[in-house]
């Protein structure tokens, strides 16, 4: 989870009192976050700082300002939340056609007659690069920019230009450069490098300009020099260009929600977004509230509490939510525009219960009664990896999927009709699950070449095959997991097979399968050598096969020396386990 930090004396000034270590465990603890504080040195003195672990869901509380203010309703130190007053701004940001083939949307909005000390101005750029890291991404979805208002002149402009037509000067870079440039350079940085593969191979580049042409930033990449902010700035600009429209227009309200308590009349002036190639217009930010409605018995139900509902409208303030009741069962909630993770009736009762108290929630034995119990495969497959392991075999653990071509052609088989693919997988490494645990196996003894031999392996786990109509065990998927045993044993002077038996028998023996019960017979797999393989038959059907390995198998995959293997449907045996 994403974490946080603030000097331990702006934490607690901006929570309008001071707790001491115990105080504000309970209270980071309660309220669903963790808190820790720790000394570091800045300019040679040790600074009491504390860090907070934020959960993922609320990207609105990667500053230290938006959690303070939660933490203030929270513990009632404020009467209730900040109210933002909307300005109807002047400033237009146009779109250009062009952006369509790289970032196509933007949104914007504006902070006046900003009060920031060095605290806060660092709070401010490090939010962007939290909401930068977790919710947009790393860049790759949404891309925040901030300017000092007062050195550029609007209107402004979002286009997108071929990389060797944008000139400017970036922010730390000392002369102008353009675009194909300064990403030559920036495969240096340690910071920067990371995101120039997101627009890097785009015939045009997306660029934000001014009235006067002047290159605000060059998203998602790098800003500016010359709009560049410190803490003296006093007007702010805040653009945030994206792929996703509703991210983006997500990421300018948490940053406005955070900041725009440090106007002096607490106002958040909007911009308007003008699309040429549509001729659409957009005001932004868009501070839309949803309602919500929610049933008393759906909440105590799941909370296993007895509230009312003027208790659940007073639990809510704590966090920041108004509501209103519409008969005694109802709740009609207005969720605030930041609080991107409420979705449905669960989000608002998960508020009730952080605000309720999860430790004052009365303890109940449950009205079912049930026994807990070891599921009975996974017991069984201990018992196989114990037995298997004291046989001296090493485990090894493999990926569940893997390419076509090692169920099928590293196999020395043509087809495989139990495959289940993946379509439009992202890798070639991941084409479709295993339907075997040969391949894994034999991968794994190709990379340990340079060990000592004999070498012996084994893994247990589940493979995954397509279901047949009129199967039993065919899942609502189309396809069924198996747990499958497989084992190989190689040395330099013979295959060993006698091994792999002999580790057959000792398996049925400690599973007490009797012999009457268990046999061999003849098989016919391309996989092993001819004459020197054998299908495992159990009651009458065929559960696996053991035997040497064919030599095209081994060359295959560059193993020089003999070996045999064998495979078992452990879970087969489960019926009489």
């Amino acid at each position: 989870m994403p974490k946080i930090s603030s000097t331990r004396d702006h934490f607690f000034k901006l929570l309008g009192k001071e707790l001491n270590e115990q105080q504000l465990e309970d209270l980071t603890f309660a309220f669903g976050i963790e808190a820790e504080e720790y000394e570091e040195l800045e300019n040679g003195q040790n600074v009491k700082k504390i860090s907070f672990e934020i959960a993922a869901n609320r990207p609105d509380l990667l500053c230290i300002e938006s959690l303070s203010q939660a933490l203030r309703l929270y513990i009632g130190e404020n009467q209730g939340k900040i109210q933002y007053k909307i300005v109807q701004g002047t400033e237009k940001l146009y779109v250009k056609a062009a952006t369509s083939q790289v970032r196509p949307y933007v949104v914007a909005a504006i902070l006046r007659n900003v009060e920031l000390d060095p605290n806060s101005y660092q709070s401010f750029i490090d939010f962007q690069d939290k909401l930068h890291q977790n919710y947009c991404r790393k860049r790759t979805l949404v891309s925040i920019g901030t300017h000092d208002l007062d050195t550029i002149k609007g209107p402004f402009y979002y286009n997108a230009l071929p990389p060797q037509d944008i000139v400017f000067k970036a922010l730390k870079q000392t002369e102008q450069l353009s675009s194909v440039q300064l990403f030559e350079k920036l495969e240096h940085d340690q910071y920067l490098k990371h995101y120039l593969h997101i627009i890097k191979n785009s015939p045009v580049y997306p660029v934000i300009l001014d009235s006067n042409n002047v290159v605000l930033s060059l998203p998602p990449i790098i800003n500016g020099d010359h709009s560049k902010m410190s803490h003296q700035t006093k007007n702010i600009l805040i653009e945030v260009t994206a792929t996703d429209h509703h991210r983006a227009q997500n990421t300018l309200l948490c940053i406005v929600n955070g900041f725009a308590q440090y106007t002096q009349a607490y106002e958040i002036e909007t911009v308007e977004i003008i699309y040429e190639e549509t001729g659409k217009s957009i005001i932004t930010p868009i501070f839309n509230e949803r309602q919500v409605v929610t049933n008393l018995k759906y909440i105590n139900g799941i909370l296993g509490v007895n509230i009312t509902v003027q208790q659940s409208i007073e639990l809510l303030k704590k966090m920041g939510i108004n509501s209103q009741a519409i008969d005694d069962q109802q709740l009609s909630v207005t969720v605030p525009y930041y609080r991107t993770d409420i979705l449905q009736e669960c989000d608002i009762a998960e508020d009730i219960g952080i605000a309720y108290g999860y430790n004052n929630i009365e303890f109940k034995i449950p009205e079912a009664a049930t026994s807990g119990g070891e599921y009975q495969l996974n017991k069984l497959s201990d018992m196989v990896r114990e037995e298997v392991a004291l046989c001296g075999f090493v485990e090894c653990l493999n990926f569940v999927l893997c390419q076509n071509r090692e169920i099928t052609e590293l196999l020395n088989k043509t087809e495989n009709n139990l495959k289940v693919g993946i379509q439009n997988s992202k890798s070639d490494l991941f084409q479709c699950a295993r339907t075997t645990l040969m391949a894994g196996i034999l991968k794994t003894l190709k990379t340990n070449q340079r060990s000592k031999l004999p070498i012996q392996l084994f893994e247990v786990a589940d493979v995954v095959h397509k279901g047949q109509k009129g199967n039993e065990i065919e899942g609502i998927v189309g396809a069924y997991n198996r747990r499958f045993l497989c084992a190989v044993h190689s040395d330099n002077d013979s295959s060993g097979l006698e091994i792999i038996h002999g580790l057959l028998d000792q398996l049925m023996v400690k599973l007490k399968v009797t012999q009457e019960n268990y046999s061999l017979q003849k098989s016919t797999d391309s996989t092993f050598f001819p004459g020197l393989q054998a299908n495992i038959v159990y009651k009458g059907q065929n559960i696996g096969i053991m035997g040497v390995i064919h030599p095209l198998v081994l060359n295959n995959i560059d193993w020089p020396f003999p070996a045999a293997m064998i495979e078992l449907d452990v879970q087969t045996l489960l019926e009489d386990f």
